[in-house]
């Protein structure tokens, strides 16, 4: 039934908001302020830039499914419940520990396929800021020393996964899991340093 599949898309996020920073910190040499400092303190003052990366957006899109086949056909893929009317589909105080209202749903009747629709429901929110600080000194000419300072997740703001979508199991509408668990964007707060010779 093509026209039961029809809703939002799998990656569909209502709203996205992105930006990004660079800025030259006047600071030392050429600057007003300790440009005309003894010759060390210039150096260690200038040369400084601050660049910072923002990411937010709504949850995405997702489907509420049962882990049974009740239609008899004995095909378990993108089985769905019925929806309760008048319920809504979002605990009334949304965490990781309850997303979904578990009451919104039900298990269909013998023989029939469930009239909930495809990607009803949004997970959580995203927000992200990424920072670095970098200096650049120069040490005569086409030589530089590069120092960098990167903060990823400044705020260590946890960005939680989608939550557990299968209707009637112990886990239904909580999240066992951070957007990016160990590596890449949505994880907990990373801090790297690093100096680089350029020549």
């Amino acid at each position: 039934n093509i026209r039961a599949e029809r809703g939002n898309g799998s990656g569909d996020i209502r709203q996205n908001f992105a930006f990004s920073m660079l800025y030259d910190i006047p600071m030392g040499a050429g600057h007003n302020f300790l440009g005309s400092a003894p010759g060390a303190v210039r150096v260690l003052a200038g040369g400084w830039q601050l660049n910072a990366l923002g990411l937010m957006h709504s949850g995405i899109a997702d489907t509420v499914y049962i882990g049974t086949n009740t239609f008899g056909n004995q095909d378990y893929t993108n089985q769905r419940p019925n929806v309760v009317a008048g319920q809504p589909f979002y605990a009334s105080q949304r965490s990781w520990r309850s997303w979904l209202n578990s009451s919104a749903w039900s298990l269909p009747a013998d023989g029939t396929f469930g009239d909930s629709g495809r990607n009803t429901i949004y997970g959580p929110t995203f927000k992200q800021i990424d920072t670095s600080l970098i200096k650049e000194t120069p040490l005569g000419e086409g030589k530089s020393l590069e120092y960098r300072a990167e903060f990823f997740n400044l705020f260590n703001h946890p960005n939680f996964s989608e939550p557990d979508t299968t209707w009637g199991t112990e886990g239904f509408g909580q999240t066992f899991n951070t957007f990016g668990s160990t590596i890449g964007l949505g994880t907990s707060r990373q801090i790297q340093m690093a100096l680089k010779f350029m020549f």
